[in-house]
């Protein structure tokens, strides 16, 4: 199929009514899917000639290449009436995530980051990983990689905590604790005697939402220094660890209450106290 049919069946998606601002509001569901049917069954080639129908924003009109290539993520995922097949999937995530390597502006790119969230799986986490060190590309890069979770998407995030951008580093170290990967905690505790202040706190709430027993040292030196609001910080940070570990790990939620009662001597600390006094109870 030539690039010509290819805009054909993209010219079969919806499009917004000028009128209606922007909505849209008139979508024939059977004409849509028969349309993004045909489109998968092109492959890799229909893939790629449909990321080089999208612009910049502001640029130009490509609504419908756009919802074309989300409808795809969605059909390869079993969505709209058919049956997920994990082939289908495996093969259109890893052609989208080709065109990640092309010279296609920022903003395009992320689209294409966008879509990997929603169909992409283990076969593209290196391509994308391959986007952190982008600035203009790291969020999306890094909210794709954590939907996919696993432990190859929490090694990008390991290897971008290395890097000497302070933003960079703060989402490595943010996604490692929303992944709760347990390989990570040496990297975090490190990170808990970091020159900056919120990769500090951060770090010391992905150890406490990893739970990871190793990882409470780390925590406790840094809530001895911690001031102002990273302070507050702390107390939350450690409250969450003793949750995560008082079913199954009560000596080390023990310990964590029991700093947390001792060293919240301030007027302003009192609930930390009353709450560690209060758990320690219950715990015996």
């Amino acid at each position: 199929m030539s690039a010509e049919q290819v805009k054909k069946l993209v010219a079969a998606m919806p499009a917004p009514e000028p009128n209606e601002r922007g909505i849209l509001s008139k979508i024939d569901r059977n004409a849509t899917l028969k349309a993004i049917a045909e489109l998968h069954a092109g492959g890799e080639e229909h893939v790629r000639t449909l990321v080089e129908m999208l612009v910049e924003p502001g640029t130009g009109n490509d609504h419908q290449a756009r919802y074309a290539l989300h409808g795809l993520a969605l059909y390869v995922c079993g969505l709209g009436g058919r049956l997920r097949n994990e082939e289908d999937r495996k093969s259109f995530s890893a052609a989208l995530a080709k065109t990640l390597d092309g010279d296609r502006p920022a903003a395009v790119k992320e689209f294409v980051l966008r879509e990997l969230q929603v169909c992409g799986g283990g076969e593209v986490v290196a391509a994308i990983g391959k986007c952190l060190g982008e600035a203009a590309l790291v969020e999306a890069a890094a909210a794709a990689l954590v939907t996919i979770g696993g432990d190859e998407a929490a090694t990008q995030f390991r290897r971008l905590q290395q890097s000497a951008n302070r933003g960079q580093r703060l989402i490595a170290v943010q996604s490692m604790g929303v992944l709760r990967d347990k390989q990570s905690v040496s990297a975090l505790a490190k990170a808990t005697d970091d020159d900056d202040g919120e990769i500090r706190t951060v770090a010391c709430w992905a150890l406490a939402n990893i739970g990871d027993p190793a990882g409470i040292d780390a925590c406790l030196t840094a809530a001895e220094k911690a001031q102002g609001y990273e302070r507050i910080q702390a107390g939350k940070s450690r409250l969450l660890f003793a949750e995560r570990l008082k079913d199954s790990r009560q000596a080390d939620a023990k310990r964590l209450y029991e700093h947390l009662r001792r060293t919240s001597g301030d007027e302003s600390e009192l609930y930390l106290r009353e709450i560690a006094e209060r758990e320690l109870a219950g715990l015996g």
